[in-house]
């Protein structure tokens, strides 16, 4: 894995995912359906890999309505780049929005 202190947006490896991916996909059963999802800046990133998921049918849940995305970023691990990638388009209405002086985003 990758050392020391790593910004969320410039990790290369998205460690854990899966672990994430089955917490979500737990309370997508027990607390969904849900109408949207609502984000922010590296739980961006993993709204993005979830409803990826849910598109290629990995993940048994409703694809959410809509998506509101604030200061997030493609996860720069390739292959968490590549699962987002292969669902193009996301196939839900999503507002997208960073800040011209984010540096921490662009």
């Amino acid at each position: 894995g990758q050392g020391g202190d790593v910004r969320p947006r410039d990790a290369t490896e998205c460690a854990g995912w899966g672990a994430s991916l089955e917490y979500l996909r737990g309370v997508l059963r027990d607390e969904g359906p849900f109408d949207g999802v609502l984000a922010f800046s590296q739980g961006g990133a993993a709204a993005a890999m979830l409803i990826a998921a849910m598109q290629r049918g990995a993940v048994e849940a409703p694809v959410p309505g809509f998506a509101i995305f604030f200061g997030g970023f493609v996860p720069r691990d390739p292959a968490m780049a590549e699962a987002i990638a292969s669902a193009a388009p996301l196939r839900v209405p999503s507002l997208l929005y960073a800040g011209e002086q984010d540096a921490l985003v662009r």
